[in-house]
């Protein structure tokens, strides 16, 4: 069984009757009282004087890194912050819906809009939000959740029982921190469920010459492969684009823009020691550059000159450094 779970729109709509997903018959709308408990406590803290937009500073200093949305069980608690404070209406839209979107309940006259269901299945999920204002309706992706995929975009709720390895497409219209950088993050297994734990973190430059051919190496599979094993350590990988890699600014928009995005939406080990570059074939010259300007930011680095069958050498050589627990 391939252990690589590609987060896919259409897998969500794989058991249906007739149209309609199965698990679209064990969804209730829950009442605002049976909301998670720390959204009960953001309220709690909700600033009665000054700026509205102190709550996004208690949000944070609550939810730290936590992500939405809420799940405890089968209850899962969608929460949207509208930004512009422009918003009249916001409607959860999820394939879960037999009757079309359902209004999200607004916090007193707060930007902050919330819905709380119980799902039996809550992983088969995907949702996004529409915000209305001055006459129009936007379809807009929840800001607090990393896991995102399909094209075009949409969340997925985060399966918080899956122990296999998780690959998020990170589209940047979603992000401007990324500055149009598009991305794709390997989560190891049990990222989901093991919240204690960060993780080094290897970024890996992509070879034109796969790209331009629309040939895959796999990358994904083997990693998955080799954690499954217990050969190699459990890591976070970002793969990083051709176009973006060849780029006269590869090195700066690495430690300026996609390293900080990455450590502030997944637990990674930060530090150099935990932090690898990687790449072959056309990637070779931007990531030697790159390893001699930001040797403050990326530890270690490794390139190669044997193509796409590059992958096995390079796991081969992480597993040196960061080997697996073996029994």
């Amino acid at each position: 069984m391939r252990m690589l779970l590609v987060l896919m729109a259409t897998l969500a709509f794989a058991s249906c009757t007739g149209n309609k997903p199965v698990y679209l018959y064990h969804v209730t709308a829950l009442k605002p009282s049976e909301a998670d408990p720390r959204l009960d406590e953001l309220f709690k803290h909700w600033p009665t004087n000054g700026p509205a937009d102190d709550l996004v500073r208690v949000w944070n200093s609550w939810l730290g890194s936590q992500k939405t949305p809420f799940i405890s069980g089968n209850h899962v608690t969608f929460v949207y912050y509208d930004f512009s404070h422009q918003a009249s209406e916001v409607d959860l839209k999820a394939n879960f819906q037999k009757d079309g979107p359902d209004k999200m309940i607004r916090f007193r006259q707060s930007p902050l809009f919330y819905k709380v269901y119980k799902i039996y299945a809550p992983e088969d999920v995907i949702y996004s939000f529409l915000v209305k204002q001055s006459g129009t309706t936007q379809n807009q992706l929840d800001p607090f959740n990393p896991f995102v995929s399909g094209n075009p975009p949409v969340n997925v709720v985060p399966n918080l029982r899956q122990t296999q390895t998780r690959l998020n497409h990170i589209a940047p219209e979603l992000y401007p921190q990324l500055q149009g950088i598009s991305l794709e993050v390997l989560l190891p297994p049990d990222y989901l469920r093991n919240l204690a734990a960060s993780y080094p973190v290897l970024y890996l430059a992509e070879d034109s010459s796969s790209s331009v051919q629309g040939a895959t190496d796999d990358w994904g599979q083997s990693f998955a492969d080799s954690f499954t094993a217990n050969t190699l350590k459990p890591m976070i990988v970002v793969k990083i684009p051709a176009h973006e890699v060849n780029s006269a600014s590869f090195a700066r928009d690495l430690s300026t823009f996609v390293k900080p995005w990455i450590d502030a939406h997944y637990r990674t080990l930060a530090d150099p020691p935990n932090t690898i570059l990687a790449g072959w074939g056309t990637a070779d010259q931007p990531v030697r550059q790159a390893g001699r300007t930001d040797q403050g930011v990326v530890g270690r680095t490794w390139v190669s000159d044997e193509g796409p069958g590059s992958i096995s050498l390079l796991i081969r050589a992480l597993a040196t450094l960061f080997p697996g627990a073996q029994p």
